[in-house]
């Protein structure tokens, strides 16, 4: 059996044809699209012991009810050397990436014994479209509202571009832009750990996001970050009787991780490569800033009153 991983790449780098270069016992090819663009990479490889990779099924009463995928660590070179690839690619021919993190995995038969049933799967699937419908009273209430919201058109745009990041899977990204949301309006201008930490713990309005946020975690649906937030721990620090300051702490902490990069410092490096194991951080920051977003779109009506 040949184990074939494919990713989409994104570009506007030209190639003439399909490229197909083979490195040890892997075999590298390039393909354009329509336009001559380059378009997406696979990697093929042998792999004789595959029935315990391939996706399981379960049918009953001649249904499929179930549908078990295998764990991705079975082609950890590939993604080493795609990620390799995108690094040199971005400086030698200008890729923006490579889509290494959600490939389609594809059994490719050799023999009629191994000719099963088995398609290629994306081992992640996308975030659903956000179907939410625009009307005049929104358009109208928005523009009326100007002349005392105006001042937030900076700060929400920071949430705006976090947003977008979340929803093409950049999480640190998305994290840094609502961290920058926060610390503009609730950082009383620090930067500083300590001064922001206490800026932070000061505004009524972001401890009304955060134990909104805190409350939200015991929604079924939030498990995995509550459960993120649960077991993430501090070095030299237990705030696990004080779940606000736990979390203010958190953010300000992994700004720090991940606005610099120290090569030879683990704990204080940011890991482009393991960009879903941010995604709770991500969520989590994303859902504060929409909590807080509400009160402050209320403050200047409540203080004008």
């Amino acid at each position: 059996m040949i184990l074939q991983i494919e990713c989409k790449i994104d570009c506007e780098t030209i190639i003439d044809d399909l490229i197909e270069v083979r490195s040890n016992a892997y075999v590298f090819k390039l393909y354009p699209d329509d336009k001559w663009k380059l378009c997406r990479i696979t990697v093929e490889c042998r792999f004789p012991d595959y029935q315990e990779y391939i996706p399981k099924v379960v049918i009953e009463n001649n249904t499929i009810t179930v549908i078990e995928f295998p764990k991705n660590d079975f082609y950890i070179d590939q993604i080493s050397m795609l990620q390799y690839l995108e690094s040199f690619g971005a400086l030698d021919l200008g890729v923006n990436k490579i889509h290494w993190d959600n490939p389609t995995v594809n059994w490719i038969a050799e023999n009629d014994e191994e000719r099963i049933a088995v398609k290629g799967y994306n081992k992640r699937q996308d975030y659903p479209q956000n179907n939410r419908k625009v009307t005049s009273n929104w358009l109208q209430g928005t523009l009326i509202h100007r002349n005392m919201l105006k001042h937030l058109t900076e700060p929400f745009s920071f949430y705006r571009i976090g947003f977008n990041h979340y929803h093409q899977h950049s999480y640190i990204q998305a994290f840094l832009h609502f961290y920058l949301m926060l610390e503009g309006i609730f950082g009383s201008r620090n930067t500083d750990k300590t001064p922001t930490i206490a800026a932070f713990m000061d505004s009524a309005n972001l401890l009304y996001a955060i134990n909104l946020v805190l409350e939200n975690f015991n929604n079924h649906a939030h498990a995995k970050h509550k459960g993120w937030f649960v077991n993430y721990s501090f070095q030299k620090f237990n705030f696990d009787e004080d779940p606000v300051r736990k979390l203010i702490n958190i953010f300000v902490d992994e700004r720090g991780k991940l606005a610099h990069y120290l090569m030879a410092n683990e704990e204080r490096r940011r890991k482009n490569f393991e960009e879903n194991s941010y995604q709770s951080l991500a969520f989590v920051s994303m859902t504060v800033c929409y909590f807080a977003s509400i009160k402050l779109r209320f403050a200047p009506f409540l203080q004008k009153v």
